[in-house]
């Protein structure tokens, strides 16, 4: 973008939410740049936005947006997910952008967005990119030649992004550079200058007749509760990192049996969109993904065949304000559900099961008695324990006459965002209701569901089917399966890296234990000494049990599996040095004390 020196550049906002509001707010403080267009999906609150903060055009699309010759540049400002698609589209029209963070969702997408930038010769960039901060510039450099442990940092964080799950915000910055070694670098001298100076400060301000009593080994009551405070605090800070290791293990193997209330066994879906020039008008789309489905229908192997606005773990619908028939119109009484548009047997090809009355069929057509399916959840929120069927329920469309549905049958609930996510109000509408200025904000998208035992042949069948319509559709398959899998990833992803962490921190306290006890038993030689001189038997954990830290028996099952492990660890820690030390003989341990 070439831009002369006495105008200023001139901004596009992509969206109108919070943090389009502040860039706003920020830009108009900045000399040489200025907020000339906003664009939205709604002319109201391209409006709104625009009154707010002087903005002379207001686009109720992106597609305007980018179009506005005026804009040299766009922000964009919408959600993450977003970021991706509003991107290209700015940048297919030359215009510079600007991305709020998260740049992208995963590295493919952030590589697709830099190459079309590259391609178009355009600027884009991340809305906050550190590396260029001076001050982190000038720790690079003094950190440049390397410490001890660099190489392994590095070789894990490249292990760390490898192993990740796609969909992890800004995993593509994750890196080891200047700020973190100089943590590591004054966080390691602090240790060191710690535990050198404490013990010698403390050995210094005893007199020569202490140090002369103890042995002069320096032990004494003082340095007992310092000894027991560490080794207190190892086994204090391994046990938070088994436990929470542990919880995560148990909240994964809780989601992993979690009722999704669909069964994605078997189940493929393709988002497929079809061309505003190719399908101009809405008759004719809805026809064209009617003869899809049905070509899917009549193909082997194929046991379900349908289509909808969104697909569980997938695309999913949007939202809509609800106000059951009766009620006035008030915010109170407005019911936030999701609603998905969907043709006959997509509630059956999912297996979302039917509790009550019936789902849609061929029936359920424009001019006939305006229908919908509503879930478990929001009959529940709607009617409470009353029979939702015949029941109507305002929504959806501006037409006093349209805007009344009659409820045909309820459906369980289904976690469509994955089984981490709440149980929402959702309704289902038959596609073929639908009003035509549907399918512009549908964008002449759908996605085709079927179920079979094969996934390659239903994945050959569900291309062919869409090839016979329109050979030149694309036709991206995925299984519900996989889809599953990627929403379990991040919460596997996290189980995987605390209880890395954990078992790190086990080894550590292990280790310092040991080493800690081992001391101890080695500070009292002389003492084991003359105590089996006057005849003590060897039972050397009389006087250590002192040194065991452990978790009651009425705590969790999670706490007390790691407990044991870490007193397990304890005892071996203890008992090893104490009976090295009391196999030693009497006589030579007096000596040596």
């Amino acid at each position: 973008m070439t831009q002369p020196d006495d105008r200023p550049i001139r901004w596009g906002i992509l969206a109108t939410g919070g943090i389009a509001h502040a860039f706003a707010h920020d830009l108009a403080l900045q000399p040489g740049c200025e907020v000339v267009a906003v664009g939205s999906r709604s002319q109201a609150s391209a409006d709104a936005f625009g009154d707010e903060f002087g903005v002379p055009h207001r686009h109720a699309s992106y597609q305007a947006l980018v179009s506005d010759p005026d804009v040299d540049a766009v922000y964009v400002a919408t959600p993450h997910p977003g970021h991706h698609d509003a991107a290209l589209l700015a940048i297919s029209a030359g215009k510079a952008v600007l991305v709020e963070k998260p740049f992208a969702m995963d590295a493919a997408q952030a590589r697709e967005m830099i190459d079309a930038a590259r391609g178009q010769g355009t600027f884009l960039m991340e809305a906050m990119w550190t590396r260029f901060l001076p001050h982190i510039a000038r720790v690079r450099e003094i950190l440049a030649a390397g410490t001890l442990g660099t190489g392994l940092a590095f070789l894990l964080v490249k292990l760390f992004v490898r192993l990740a799950p796609p969909g992890i915000p800004r995993l593509g910055e994750t890196r080891i550079d200047g700020g973190v070694l100089l943590f590591a670098f004054l966080l390691s001298l602090a240790a060191s200058l710690l535990c050198g100076l404490v013990p010698a400060l403390r050995s210094a301000r005893q007199s020569p007749q202490t140090l002369l009593r103890s042995g002069m080994s320096g032990e004494g009551p003082s340095r007992d509760r310092l000894r027991h405070v560490l080794v207190a605090g190892e086994v204090a800070l391994a046990l938070t990192l088994l436990v929470g290791a542990g919880l995560l293990i148990r909240s994964a193997l809780h989601l992993e049996r979690l009722p999704l209330g669909f069964d994605p066994a078997g189940v493929l879906t393709a988002r497929v969109g079809l061309p505003e020039s190719a399908y101009p008008q809405p008759p004719a789309v809805e026809q064209a993904f009617e003869q899809i489905v049905a070509r899917l229908e009549k193909r082997p192997g194929v046991r379900g065949a349908s289509a909808g606005s969104g697909v569980p773990l997938g695309g999913y619908g949007g939202n809509n304000g609800l106000l059951p028939e009766g009620k006035p119109f008030s915010p109170e009484n407005l019911i936030d559900a999701s609603f998905h548009l969907v043709m006959p047997g997509y509630l059956e090809t999912l297996r979302i099961p039917l509790l009550s009355g019936r789902t849609f069929d061929a029936a359920d057509r424009a001019g006939g008695d305006r229908v919908m399916v509503v879930s478990r959840a929001l009959a529940r929120h709607a009617w409470g324990d009353a029979d939702p069927i015949g029941k109507r329920i305002a929504c959806c469309e501006d037409a006093a006459a349209s805007r009344l549905k009659t409820v045909i049958g309820v459906v369980g609930d289904v976690r469509t965002r994955g089984p981490a996510s709440e149980v929402r109000p959702e309704f289902y509408l038959p596609m073929a209701q639908a009003p035509q200025e549907a399918w512009k904000w549908l964008q002449r998208t759908v996605n085709l569901v079927v179920r079979g035992d094969s996934p390659a042949a239903l994945a050959a069948a569900l291309r062919g089917a869409v090839h016979e319509v329109d050979p030149t559709l694309p036709v991206p398959v995925v299984t519900l399966a996989d889809a599953l899998r990627r929403s379990l990833a991040e919460q596997r992803f996290h189980t995987a890296l605390l209880l890395g962490l954990g078992l790190l921190g086990f080894l550590l306290a292990t280790v310092g234990i040991y080493g800690v006890i081992a001391y101890f038993a080695s500070q009292r030689t002389r003492e084991i000494g003359i105590r089996m001189a006057r005849g003590s038997r060897r039972a050397p954990t009389r006087w250590l049990e002192g040194s065991l830290y452990g978790v009651s028996a009425t705590d969790p099952l999670t706490f007390a599996a790691v407990a044991a492990m870490l007193g397990g660890t304890g005892w071996l820690a203890i008992l090893l040095p104490a009976l090295r030390a009391t196999r030693i003989d009497p006589t030579r341990a007096i000596q040596a004390g």
